[in-house]
């Protein structure tokens, strides 16, 4: 099977929608939020520009369970937003660095401009700033932040460790390597909104499959890419559906994407019903999402 999304996870993903028109409001604001969290702090202009170049998917997932669930205090939800893609521009700077990837978004990587030893102490310091951004929203986001930042090196150290391959796995691999951020992302929207303890779990549960379709439509494109390690999760996740009785590696892969995005929009309609007074159209960018982020990562990768 050449590498590649397969016919009918081009048809769920096909076209842009209400959170794509949503990610291009929200970007300039998150933009500007870490623009300022970034004023008077000294790093070279290559650590800024890797900052500066983010989708901003994370830090719009903040905003938009922030604004669905009717929250007043978008300061806060815009502080939350840019700690998590702050987090994230430093995940991505570490996994270059162990994956050896020479660019990253166009650009040459941080640790091929500034070298490893630097590219290192910069990741290190930078990693204090999401951590200076909740400390201004109180302990529980601190908390969550510390929680998530385990959680996603523990990922990164299993991707790493030889081990039986299995779908039980894999989907805790993928869990912690990229839904434990956007679950955070949610779950940041919902605190700021000063919502319920049931609609923060609900939150929590729909920023986890958001990530969990970003990260398996990623090993889809990438799950036969023979240059990569054995313990990484889209080489892993090739072999794996090609495992067993059914050989059908194309119908087995749609399953996979359809069930994904299943279950996301399943815990999109859930985090809703929290929120029975939100416009349609947040409504709909929360049921949208997780397909249109996939669709952003066949297009643009």
């Amino acid at each position: 099977m050449a590498a590649g999304p397969v016919p009918s996870v081009q048809l769920l993903v096909e076209h842009d929608g209400a959170f794509s028109n949503y990610l291009g409001s929200a970007r300039g604001d998150i933009d500007d939020r870490i623009r300022l969290a970034l004023h008077g702090r000294a790093m070279p202009h290559e650590v800024e520009g890797h900052i500066m170049r983010g989708k901003r998917l994370r830090g719009t997932l903040t905003l938009l369970v922030h604004d669905a669930l009717d929250g007043n205090d978008r300061s806060a939800a815009l502080d939350l937003a840019a700690a998590v893609e702050v987090a994230h521009a430093v995940c991505l700077i570490i996994d270059d660095m162990l994956d050896g990837d020479a660019e990253r978004r166009g650009k040459a990587a941080v640790h091929v401009d500034l070298g490893a030893m630097m590219a290192v102490l910069e990741a290190v310091d930078l990693l204090s700033l999401p951590y200076a951004l909740a400390a201004r929203h109180g302990r529980n986001a601190v908390e969550s932040l510390s929680q998530v930042h385990h959680a996603v090196v523990s990922g990164a150290k299993r991707e790493l460790a030889e081990a039986e391959e299995s779908w039980e796995r894999y989907h805790a691999l993928i869990s912690q390597k990229t839904g434990e951020l956007f679950a955070l992302s949610a779950t940041y929207g919902a605190m700021a909104a000063d919502a319920a303890p049931d609609a923060i779990e609900a939150a929590r549960t729909y920023g986890m499959r958001c990530g969990t379709v970003l990260q398996v439509f990623d090993d889809i494109l990438d799950m036969d890419n023979a240059n990569e390690p054995r313990s990484s999760s889209g080489p892993m996740l090739g072999r794996l559906l090609r495992a067993g009785d059914d050989h059908d590696v194309i119908s087995r892969t749609e399953r996979l994407a359809d069930d994904c995005i299943g279950e996301a929009r399943k815990s999109a309609a859930m985090l809703a019903s929290f929120a029975p007074g939100a416009v349609p159209e947040l409504r709909s960018c929360l049921a949208g999402a997780p397909a249109e982020m996939a669709h952003m990562m066949v297009r643009y990768g």
